[in-house]
């Protein structure tokens, strides 16, 4: 059986022309006129209408995000990191003005409640304010002679060019989490958005577009066994950043790149109080259509421990 959502046919659509980002791919600080054959339709799944269509890049097109990533990350990594900070302040500025508009986008794109999608907002805006935060705060074991006349400094440097895949169910909250500590760290970064839900990260390019230094970040829209596999195999990709499913975290981890984490959409937490059968319990497993990487599952008998012996 198959069980089809709808919203009211007499409400306004949540979207206009003008909402929508560009459909290309975004690179080296501006969106890509390159040409390109095979697109793939961007469906809203309530009313099941195409909202738009994006280009599914190339390799050649993740060479070209790569190449710029690689001219901007040295310069983007010697900002001190008062600077680095302050950009990300003015990034988490520029999504909340525009909140509105990325709310509505994730609703049409992704399927999501109002007050889901603003909760995804608010997550995206916070991971960026905490990230400025945590930059001007770091510590570190203290620099001193722990041998005889050797002194020991301990220095953290960026790893150069991050690749980040995002899955369809967060669009802009899995990119905020991948993007706000690469960039707070000094990475540069190309980011592959799912292609059933990449409206908001190009959004989100095109809001905060004129903050960042070309080429900081950029965005290559398409399928995973062609962009997501280039990513993963480029020479000059120093870390792949993966949220998704477990045939992608085993091509990533195939190509011996760092830091892959595959969905488990079946995972559940060990452990739940009696008290929450339930509502509560299914809900948090069927907001989102079951597809969490932590599901909550009702009835399962147990206790929680409690703080001390």
């Amino acid at each position: 059986m198959t069980a089809h959502v709808r919203r009211n046919a007499e409400a306004a659509p949540l979207i206009s022309a003008a909402d929508l980002p560009p459909a290309r791919h975004y690179i080296d600080g501006s969106f890509s006129d390159a040409p390109c054959e095979q697109f793939t339709d961007v469906v809203d799944p309530c009313s099941e209408e195409v909202i738009a269509r994006i280009p599914e890049g190339s390799a050649a097109d993740v060479d070209r995000a790569v190449a710029a990533a690689l001219g901007a990350q040295e310069q983007w990594a010697r900002m001190v990191p008062g600077d680095r900070s302050a950009l990300l302040h003015r990034i988490a500025d520029r999504i909340a003005e525009h909140s509105d508009v990325l709310v509505r986008l994730e609703m049409a794109n992704a399927g999501k409640p109002l007050a889901v999608a603003r909760d995804d907002v608010d997550g995206t805006i916070d991971t960026f304010r905490f990230m400025a935060g945590a930059l001007r705060a770091t510590t570190s074991m203290a620099a001193g002679e722990y041998a005889t006349d050797h002194l020991s400094v301990i220095l953290r440097e960026p790893l150069g060019v991050v690749g980040v895949v995002t899955p369809w169910n967060y669009p802009l909250m899995m990119a905020a989490w991948k993007l706000a500590p690469s960039l707070a760290a000094g990475n540069s970064v190309v980011i592959k958005p799912s292609e059933q839900t990449p409206l908001t990260t190009l959004k989100f390019a095109e809001l905060v577009g004129d903050l960042l230094p070309a080429g900081v970040v950029n965005v290559v829209t398409g399928l995973g066994p062609t962009v997501g596999a280039r990513l993963a195999e480029h020479p000059d990709i120093a870390m792949v950043a993966l949220t998704g499913s477990v045939g992608s975290g085993r091509a990533v981890a195939r190509a011996g790149r760092r830091h892959a984490q595959a969905g488990a959409p079946g995972a559940r937490r060990q452990g739940a109080r009696r008290g929450l059968r339930g509502r509560r319990p299914q809900g948090r497993r069927f907001g989102p259509a079951g597809r969490r990487v932590l599901e909550l599952r009702p009835g399962v008998r147990g206790r929680l421990p409690g703080p001390g012996p």
